[in-house]
């Protein structure tokens, strides 16, 4: 009988980056000043949603092929209306906000990069110059409770 063994290696995951970005655009105008400034192509892809909740969080993607690095674009928040109520006031709705991230509610949206993006602070800096984002950070991903809802297909 052949036996097979797993080291704690091969659950290991992979290193990234993870930036915080804080604007009142939709994702879709994000990404068009992110392909303007950043001389990015992001892509929407199929909507991220979390197993076991009933949340789908956009999704946009880039390939860097000069750099060779992965780049995603996702939302933290995900509006999910229940049903409405009409008893009450005119416009009442049971709506619930679910968060990707949760212990970072405030930030609209996280951008996921390779840990090996070569040029990363400069790429930075480039992300934070655009006018219509408030504020772009690096986020540590060390202590980060909820990591495992980064990992995207």
């Amino acid at each position: 009988m052949t036996m097979h063994r797993l080291s704690i290696e091969d659950f290991q995951e992979e290193p990234f980056k993870l930036v915080a970005i804080h604007c009142s655009h939709e994702a879709y105008q994000l990404c068009f000043l992110m392909n303007r400034h950043l001389d990015s192509h992001f892509e929407r892809k199929s909507d991220h949603s979390i197993h076991g909740a009933h949340s789908c969080y956009e999704f946009f993607d880039w390939y860097d092929c000069k750099e060779q690095s992965h780049w995603r674009l996702v939302s933290n928040k995900c509006v999910a209306s229940a049903q409405q109520s009409y008893a009450g006031t005119l416009f009442e709705t049971n709506a619930t906000i679910n968060y990707l991230v949760p212990e970072h509610k405030r930030v609209d949206y996280f951008l996921k990069f390779d840990d090996e993006v070569k040029g990363f602070k400069n790429r930075l800096s480039q992300v934070q110059q655009i006018p219509q984002i408030i504020a772009a950070y690096e986020i540590s991903t060390d202590q980060l409770k909820s990591k495992t809802n980064l990992i995207f297909d």
